[in-house]
């Protein structure tokens, strides 16, 4: 985790640009005699610079040089392990750490145990650069975070990104609006198209299908009604007679007693 620096200042260098501060080490070293490459971001447009802002050149002097435009946070010692590391791959006889704020101890002991290091800190900066107009505020480039302080950077994105999420849920909101419009309208056109297709098979099947005409009815007469069958009679049965007529007892002698 980054320190704080311990005395933040809020002067014309603390204001200047990293693309600023940079070309005014150019033109002080120039004025020390050397041969000055500026090869840092603030006049290559690259993303990255390898970690060297400014090629220095005297005689058989080759000394690279990092810009930390740190005001808040103090410049840890891994800058300077990184540098050391970048000036064997360069062959360079020297390397210098600029730096607006402030060097962590561990990094200044990181420093003097290699002698090739110098670190050059806020207060020798102002010292070797001498009074400073106050600069007109720039906006910073996203191709230079590298040298901005850390702090400053967050405090940048913090911003950036409210803004950036109340402009994606303005959208979101936009976009889901019109969505639904699009789905209630497609919906709506299908519903008519498929009533155009039921009255359009309708229509067909009338057109379609022959007309037949009603067959009159025909009046059935009525069949007339039979007349009642009486219920059969029973037959007369014949009289029996008791006894013999009187013709039979004519006939029929008496006998006497």
């Amino acid at each position: 985790m980054l320190k704080r620096v311990r005395n933040r200042r809020s002067d014309a260098l603390s204001q200047m640009t990293w693309q600023a501060l940079e070309t005014l080490l150019a033109v002080h070293y120039r004025g020390q005699g050397y041969a000055v490459e500026h090869v840092g971001t603030a006049v290559s447009g690259s993303r990255y610079d390898g970690g060297i802002d400014l090629k220095l050149r005297r005689g058989d002097e080759y000394v690279i040089v990092e810009c930390k435009h740190w005001n808040a946070r103090q410049v840890p010692h891994n800058v300077v392990h990184q540098l050391l590391g970048i000036m064997v791959n360069e062959g360079a006889t020297g390397a210098i750490v600029v730096s607006s704020g402030e060097f962590t101890e561990r990094a200044k002991e990181a420093a003097a145990r290699r002698g090739e290091v110098q670190l050059v800190d806020g207060d020798a900066l102002r010292a070797m650069l001498g009074p400073l107009p106050e600069p007109e505020p720039e906006p910073a480039m996203a191709s230079g975070w590298r040298n901005v302080d850390p702090a400053e950077m967050r405090s940048w994105r913090g911003a950036r990104g409210v803004s950036l999420g109340r402009t994606l849920v303005v959208a979101g909101i936009g976009l889901a609006t019109v969505l639904a419009l699009v789905f209630v309208l497609r919906v709506a056109i299908g519903l008519r198209q498929a009533e155009i297709l039921r009255r359009e098979a309708r229509a067909a099947q009338t057109i379609a299908a022959p007309t037949i005409a009603p067959r009159p009815r025909v009046a059935v007469p009525a069949k007339p009604l039979a007349a009642p069958v009486p219920p059969p009679t029973a037959p007369t049965p014949p009289k029996i007679q008791l006894g013999m007529t009187e013709a039979e007892k004519a006939e029929s002698p008496i006998p006497k007693l």
